[in-house]
């Protein structure tokens, strides 16, 4: 009995430091990922091109003390490619107070804004704002489209020594989501023999600092990548990227490449202004950086979501009917769809040429808000036979079979992570159980020996 009663209390001690760390851990806004790749289709051009279009949704980790920031994202494409381009299709209209810092209104507005590239030497000769421009300097006239996109060439810092991949990168302070059509013009003969192409977009460098331009280890920044690892046998992502065809069908569908063994895939959330959560377990920048110890500083930073996506965008010739359906959940790929990201419709119907100028007011946390958001991905049914999913060596679950890599549908797992406060719910439960039952039999006994 003086067992129980021990128990009870070591697990109402243990709820109450559980609790601690769930308090310490509010310092971290977690509600978003940092980094959505979402397909939209290919199109035939007039010019004898395919133009494979991606929606990327980018918001950078940022802290209260404008100190530790990770705001530069890669964004690597083929190199088949004959020409790559950006346009900013959505970003936020915030009100910042009188110390400059975000209020809690904010808007999510569609825009449509192309964004200019400039080669290293350029771009780091340029003094002025290389980041991606909220709706207010947009509306100022102070965005400066034409130097937001950093062309590597090749050079450092570019993160990848590949001739089969070419490197952009772009940075964005934004307190919210924004979002940045790629659009990959491919000649149609290079396309028909390269169907399948995978776009990959990561946040690279953690910084000390919230710059306007691109990190690297020349300002004292430190490479996020030291920190991922390639699960079991799957290669890393830019081999796919680089490799097109390796991508099978049935190896992806609308949240991603789930061949990637360095990327977590993110559950796409048809939404721009709202990144979901990985659909299996990835690199966690809050756990590896410890920020919910340092209670003092508020930081905005993805927990569920590993800063990293990559999806493929399938090209399947008008005038030659597919035998094989695409496996994205949207069909995509049959017939071209626009290249705006927020396409009401579903993507085999006829583009929609105009981009309204704002969507829904929302003063707490960005929901679907854009009354034309691209089709809801996370609704559609997944693959009716779903293999065994293999684990890497330490038992993390991959979400995809290896004995049918590229051939079968990728199995995906929703993750939903086990929070402190409900460790602590569980800890309260078991410990006054214990307790209780303790009472119970020590008040039986005395009755008893009356």
């Amino acid at each position: 009995m003086k067992k129980l009663i021990v128990l009870g209390a070591a697990l109402l001690l243990l709820c109450s430091s559980s609790s601690v760390g769930a308090v310490t851990a509010a310092n971290v806004d977690s509600t978003q990922g940092s980094v959505d790749v979402t397909p939209l289709g290919a199109t035939e051009s007039s010019d004898g091109t395919v133009v494979y279009s991606y929606q990327v949704s980018l918001l950078p980790v940022l802290s209260s003390d404008h100190i530790q920031t990770a705001n530069s994202f890669a964004v690597t494409v083929p190199a088949l490619v004959k020409e790559t381009k950006f346009t900013l299709i959505g970003t936020h209209e915030v009100e910042l107070d009188q110390n400059g810092e975000y209020t809690s209104s904010y808007k999510p507005v569609e825009v449509s804004v192309p964004l200019g590239k400039q080669d290293a030497k350029t771009y780091y000769d340029d003094d002025s704002d290389h980041s991606l421009p909220t709706y207010n300097a947009i509306a100022a006239g102070d965005a400066n489209p034409e130097n937001k996109v950093l062309d590597f060439n090749g050079v450092e810092p570019g993160m990848v020594e590949s001739d089969d991949v070419k490197q952009y990168g772009l940075v964005s302070k934004v307190r919210y989501p924004v979002a940045v059509r790629v659009d990959l013009v491919v000649d149609k003969e290079v396309a028909k023999q390269n169907p399948r192409l995978a776009v990959d977009v990561r946040n690279v460098w953690r910084s000390f600092s919230e710059s306007d331009r691109y990190s690297g280890y020349s300002d004292g920044a430190q490479a996020i990548e030291d920190f991922r690892r390639t699960l079991g046998e799957y290669s890393p992502s830019y081999r796919y990227v680089g490799n097109p065809s390796l991508i099978k069908p049935g190896s992806f569908d609308n949240d991603g490449l789930h061949l990637a063994g360095d990327v977590a895939i993110t559950k796409a959330t048809g939404d721009w202004s709202h990144i979901g959560r990985d659909v299996s377990p990835g690199f966690n920048y809050v756990d590896t950086f410890q920020l919910h110890r340092n209670v003092a500083v508020r930081y905005i930073a993805p927990e569920y979501e590993d800063l990293a996506d990559v999806a493929v965008v399938e090209y399947v010739p008008s005038t030659e009917p597919s035998s094989t359906p695409p496996s994205s959940s949207t069909d995509s790929s049959t017939e071209p769809s626009s290249t705006s990201p927020s396409s009401s419709t579903d993507s085999s119907t006829e583009p929609t040429s105009t981009l309204p100028s704002s969507s829904t007011d929302s003063s707490t946390e960005p929901t679907s808000t854009s009354p034309s958001s691209s089709t809801d991905k996370s609704t559609e049914p997944s693959s009716t036979t779903e293999p065994p999913a293999s684990t890497s060596p330490d038992g993390t679950d991959t979400g995809v079979d290896s004995s049918q890599v590229g051939g079968t549908k990728a199995k995906q797992h929703k993750v939903l992570p086990t929070t402190g406060e409900q460790v602590s719910v569980w800890l309260v439960a078991l410990g006054l159980l214990i307790l209780v039952v303790a009472v119970f039999i020590y008040r039986r006994k005395k009755s008893d020996k009356r």
